[in-house]
Parts: C-alpha cells; structure tokens; sequence
C-alpha cells in the first residue's frame, strides 16, 4: 500500500509540474518552465530512490549489515543531486526556499537558495565519502539534523538579506 500510494502521489506531483512546465514553456516563461521541469526531476529521482529503499527493506530477506549504509548513501544522492540545482531555481511556489521574505526580495531569494544548494551538496557529499564507515544509525541521523540545521541556515538568510535589500516589497 505505501509504495502503491507513493507512485501514484509522484505521478501527481511529477503531472501536475510537467503540465506546468508545458503551459509555462507555451506562454514564453523559459525560467519558469524550467524550474518546474527541475522539480519534477527531483520528485522522480526521490520517489525512485525511497521505492528502491522500502522495496528492499520490505520485500527481502532480514535487512543485510550494509542497509543502513545504503540508507544513508541514497539519502545523500538525495541531498547531492537537490543542492546541484536549487541555487539555479527561479522564483516559484513550489521548489526552493521558500519564505515570506524571499517572495518579496528577488536578491533574498537568489542568496538563500544559493546557501540552500552548497550547504545541501556539501552534506551530499559528505554524506556519500562517510556513508561506508559512519557507525549507523548515528551517522544518517546525524545527516538528517544537517540538513534541518542548513534548512534553518537559509531560512535565516532570506529574512537577513530582505531586510537589508533597498528593493524589497513590504510584508
């Protein structure tokens, strides 16, 4: 039932982006179109990975030694291939940073996803080099609270850069 209902909520998700990315690329939106397009790469490339994972976990014999390793590299080619991107995303209401400051400040919204994306592909590749050797389950819970702490990190940068961005629209 869960990898049945997660394809069929990244069917939706991956649609409805990719039926946006058209109507956006016909209206003459090229930046618009292919942000929605690089978020539909992201959900593809995350449902694939955690349907791989559960899949594994679920349907195999008792999970091997190297599954929470496994775990944690999937996890950081997550976190990799989402850095890789998201400091080259437009403005939009569905993939990036996305708080009331960096909606109202262009120059907030380029520098907190440009943090956003090296502090996110940094872990991923911390992630990756360590996932071999790093005592499990320590080492993806640690990776987990990285990522939450760069979340909070570029959450703090769009508000730090849109108060002192002279273009800025009020709140």
């Amino acid at each position: 039932m869960l990898l049945g209902g997660m394809a069929v909520m990244g069917l939706i998700a991956g649609g409805g982006l990719g039926l946006g990315a058209m109507g956006a690329s016909l209206a003459g939106e090229p930046s618009r179109s292919r942000t929605l397009r690089i978020g539909q790469g992201v959900i593809a490339f995350t449902v694939a990975i955690l349907g791989l994972t559960l899949s594994a976990q679920t349907f195999g014999d008792p999970p091997p030694e190297g599954t929470a390793r496994l775990s944690m590299a999937g996890l950081s080619l997550i976190l990799l291939g989402t850095g890789a991107v998201l400091g080259r995303v437009a403005p939009n209401r569905l993939v990036g940073v996305r708080t009331p400051w960096s909606h109202k400040s262009r120059l907030a919204w380029d520098r907190s996803n440009r943090l956003a994306g090296r502090l996110l592909f940094l872990l991923g590749l911390i992630g990756l080099f360590t996932a071999p050797w790093a005592p499990q389950p320590a080492a993806t819970l640690s990776l987990i609270a990285a990522a939450l702490i760069a979340a909070a990190l570029s959450t703090f940068e769009s508000w730090r850069v849109w108060r002192a961005d002279p273009d800025r629209q009020p709140l």
